[in-house]
């Protein structure tokens, strides 16, 4: 019985997340339930497929350091995949998603980006086509964008692409 009200309880919090969004489409709250950082690949073998990736179309590689039950990080995978954010990740980045537990994993991963943790999760890191850092936000400098109204997000991220392209 227990299961069951934690289970009922997990999903008013998603479908709470997704209302105070403004973003309560059954598109994005599929999203929020399902934000793919528990299933995402090795982060060493998902980066490097990204960069061939990024390399062959001209992009970058945009990292976001997450966890599953991180209502942050399912807000910002619901933002990047179907909500305010959707055509950033298309025209600009391929997305690697890094799992890191309960800060538990992929720490040496995550090491080679410094110290993008530190302040908690989502944090982000972008990486050229040839591999080099050129940004790493944390979760604070990402919450204080995330907390702006839809057009400040969208301002954010093309300040990021911009200050990090190395054509």
């Amino acid at each position: 019985m227990s299961f069951v009200r934690i289970f009922l309880g997990l999903l008013c919090a998603v479908a709470a997340l997704a209302a105070c969004s403004g973003h309560a489409t059954p598109e994005y709250t599929a999203a929020l339930q399902n934000p793919g950082y528990g299933t995402a690949p090795a982060p060493d073998a998902g980066l490097a497929a990204a960069l061939k990736t990024a390399a062959d179309a001209n992009k970058r590689v945009l990292v976001i350091f997450g966890a599953d039950w991180c209502p942050d990080c399912r807000k910002l995978g619901a933002d990047l995949k179907v909500g305010r954010l959707a055509t950033l990740p298309q025209q600009d980045f391929v997305v690697v998603k890094v799992d890191v537990g309960n800060f538990d994993r992929n720490l040496a991963f995550t090491h080679r980006f410094g110290a993008p943790l530190s302040e908690g999760i989502p944090a982000v890191a972008i990486i050229d086509a040839q591999d080099h850092i050129t940004h790493v936000a944390n979760a604070r400098e990402l919450a204080a964008a995330l907390e702006q109204r839809d057009a400040k997000v969208i301002e954010y991220f093309e300040r990021l692409k911009r200050m990090s392209f190395r054509g």
